[in-house]
């Protein structure tokens, strides 16, 4: 078996993991008012979870194969960054193209392990807030929420999927913060 058939059934693994959660996502989408409120109280959700870690076991990992809080925060920090653009370019543009990225390959490249928490944590906040503050002064229920991006591995996504799958996506690692947090504390390695 080649590497590269390896790589191209994850990758549709992958899309198709995407395709049912945004299948089940539309099947169970709120009011767009409670979906925006939601988003901008994560925000506070992360702050009230990374303060309740020790600072010592804030940059530590449970195993070398485990990100610690400071690269999950630090994933979610440039994640925002990029829901910045998207929201921004689903809302002015016909069907803007997005690409992915390779998380692990930012981690690295990018140096989470040498950011700092505070400031990733700041920039986290204020983008959230400020997309969550422009989603907010959208029309409830208006078109707008309709309107499509074209992700190069998702296929096509409605601005309102768009954030649906920021709230998933930010709640799945809110919950790994604290299972890390957890592990570290206990010494556990797993």
């Amino acid at each position: 078996m080649e590497v590269g058939d390896d790589r191209q059934r994850a990758r549709r693994r992958q899309t198709v993991t995407l395709a049912v959660r945004l299948a089940y996502t539309a099947a169970r989408m709120k009011p767009t008012n409670i979906t925006t409120t939601e988003y901008a109280q994560q925000a506070s959700e992360l702050e009230r979870a990374v303060s309740e870690i020790p600072a010592r076991l804030i940059a530590q990992r449970p195993s070398e194969s485990r990100w610690s809080v400071l690269e999950i925060v630090s994933h979610l920090a440039d994640a925002e960054l990029l829901a910045a653009v998207r929201i921004r370019r689903i809302i002015t543009q016909d069907r803007p193209n997005f690409q992915g990225y390779k998380q692990e390959q930012w981690a690295m490249a990018l140096g989470y392990r040498q950011r700092r928490i505070e400031t990733v944590m700041a920039r986290f906040v204020l983008l959230r807030h400020e997309n969550a503050e422009l989603l907010a002064g959208l029309p409830e229920g208006g078109e707008i929420w309709n309107h499509t991006g074209v992700h190069d591995e998702y296929g096509t996504l409605s601005l309102r999927q768009l954030i649906e799958d920021y709230l998933s996506h930010t709640a799945k690692h809110l919950d790994q913060i604290r299972n890390v947090a957890a592990d570290v504390a206990n010494g556990n390695n797993g």
